[in-house]
């Protein structure tokens, strides 16, 4: 239940560490890894206050023996009603984003930057067998985090130019689609 709070604290103080020591190649590693993880966090707490979905629980008492003997509950959305819902997994997304970004932002490892992920599947089906969460939930948590962290890590192994540049770019009048020249708002780089 910890595990992505114990592992996301480490990182920043690890991060910290690293930059106080000066260690780049420390602070390489461990920078996509925190971005990926707070957008996903950021992302998982939108869509979670937006969708409202109830628990498997449903605030029923979890010692009841028929706590779970409710599907209807499944299918219980409250926009914007129930503050942190249950959908999608917070847990499953977060740890799948950090293996994603790991992957993604060290593929000189080959199959070594795949350790992650047996983390991300064990805490997963902790949420699912510990009746946390529905299967879709934790699903869609997985794979909106692999997305995220994913993207994460493959601007950082791939970039070019100064991190984080917000840039104004000119946009041909064919491509935007009337006459003149636009211009295309664009942030790219690593950050």
């Amino acid at each position: 239940m910890w595990t992505p709070y114990v592992l996301g604290a480490g990182l920043v103080v690890g991060y910290g560490v690293s930059a106080a020591v000066g260690s780049c190649a420390s602070e390489r590693v461990l920078a996509p890894v925190i971005q990926a993880g707070v957008f996903t966090f950021t992302a998982v707490s939108l869509l979670k206050l937006g969708v409202g979905r109830r628990w498997p629980n449903g605030g029923t008492d979890p010692n009841a023996p028929d706590r779970l003997d409710h599907p209807e509950r499944a299918h219980d959305f409250a926009p914007f009603q129930r503050g942190f819902a249950a959908w999608p997994s917070g847990h499953s997304a977060l740890m799948f984003s950090g293996a994603a970004a790991f992957r993604a932002s060290n593929p000189e490892l080959g199959v070594l930057g795949f350790v992650g992920y047996p983390f991300a599947i064990a805490v997963a089906g902790g949420m699912w067998f510990g009746d946390h969460h529905y299967a879709s939930d934790i699903v869609s948590g997985a794979l909106l985090g692999e997305a995220i962290g994913d993207s994460a890590g493959e601007s950082f192994a791939t970039a070019l130019g100064v991190p984080g540049a917000l840039t104004l770019l000119p946009m041909p009048a064919t491509l935007a689609g009337g006459g003149g020249l636009e211009l295309e708002l664009e942030w790219a780089g690593v950050w």
